[in-house]
């Protein structure tokens, strides 16, 4: 019986009833029961490959400017503290997309190079700037 959310449960192959998880409520935890139940050995992988495009003043235009595509794009710096504490959700977001044709999560270090920064008028980091197919001017997101 479900009493509560989220409950999470194991069938056995050949089972009806299914074990409870009791355990930690973390990737490590929940891996190492699901191997305990099985003859499985399978670890949590470290950190996923970063999944957004890197930008650079060569590749920006044929990137951000393609009709065909969606691209957010985060101008950032490497030195901003802003920055470094948004990059692990940037990049859950840019995952998230990855198999989106029609859609590009990218970022452009303004710090070691500025020109598309001033371009599109860049006073702060990070910046996010929604470029839509329709709008290849671009959005500034102004979200929390």
């Amino acid at each position: 019986d479900v009493a509560g959310f989220p409950t999470l449960v194991f069938f056995n192959q050949g089972t009806t009833k299914p074990a409870e998880y009791t355990g930690d409520r973390s990737a490590e935890g929940l891996v190492g029961w699901v191997n305990s139940k099985t003859d499985n050995n399978a670890r949590v992988a470290g950190e996923a490959p970063p999944s957004s495009v890197e930008l650079t003043d060569e590749n920006f235009e044929r990137i951000v400017l393609d009709t065909a595509k969606d691209v957010l794009v985060k101008f950032y710096a490497p030195w901003c503290g802003h920055c470094k504490r948004l990059a692990p959700d940037y990049e859950k977001v840019a995952f998230a997309f990855r198999t989106e044709e029609t859609v590009v999560v990218a970022k452009y270090n303004a710090d070691e190079s500025n020109k598309n920064a001033q371009k599109y008028g860049i006073q702060g980091f990070p910046t996010l700037m929604f470029f839509p197919k329709a709008n290849k001017g671009g959005e500034v997101y102004s979200g929390g």
